[in-house]
């Protein structure tokens, strides 16, 4: 009898140890930035599709609203401006440890483990024109009108060394 409570001491102090002394897994990264890309869309109820760059989606709001659909029709750039050149780093660290002592003897668990990696890109100003084909149609489906719009737009590239 004094063993099977031994036992089942024993088993309830290693479930309850990380509870008392704290498990803490920690972690951190970093991420580079995305490029984005701005366009102005010329009516409120159209939506820009992610999935197919420059086709919108028309979204109705109500019985009476036009839908607008846009394509690019040409880009052509202008400039392409050098800044400078960038590092981004990445660093990740996990660690944990969970230590208990019974009778005498101390029993360490853990470890921890740690990533990092450096990217050198450098970076460019571009600025490119860009017509854009946008057709209105009316509730129904009929074709409105088909004009063409430009627009410069400046983005920020990064181009790895």
């Amino acid at each position: 009898m004094l063993k099977k409570s031994v036992i089942t001491s024993l088993s309830v102090s290693l479930l309850a140890i990380p509870i008392l002394v704290g498990f803490t897994p920690s972690a951190s990264a970093e991420t580079k930035p995305q490029n984005t890309y701005e366009i102005e869309i010329l009516d409120e109820n159209a939506v820009l599709n992610p999935a197919n760059f420059g086709v919108q989606d028309p979204k109705l709001l109500c019985a009476t609203c036009n839908q607008y659909k846009s394509s690019i029709v040409s880009q052509s750039l202008v400039s392409r401006t050098y800044k400078g050149t960038v590092t981004l780093n990445t660093a990740t660290t996990i660690s944990g440890e969970i230590s208990f002592a019974y009778k005498g003897v101390t029993v360490k668990l853990g470890g921890s483990k740690v990533t990092s990696s450096s990217r050198k890109f450098k970076e460019y100003n571009v600025v490119k024109d860009y017509r854009i084909r946008v057709k209105t149609y009316n509730p129904i489906g009929q074709l409105i009108s088909d004009e063409t719009v430009n627009r410069r737009i400046t983005t920020l590239d990064r181009v790895p060394v």
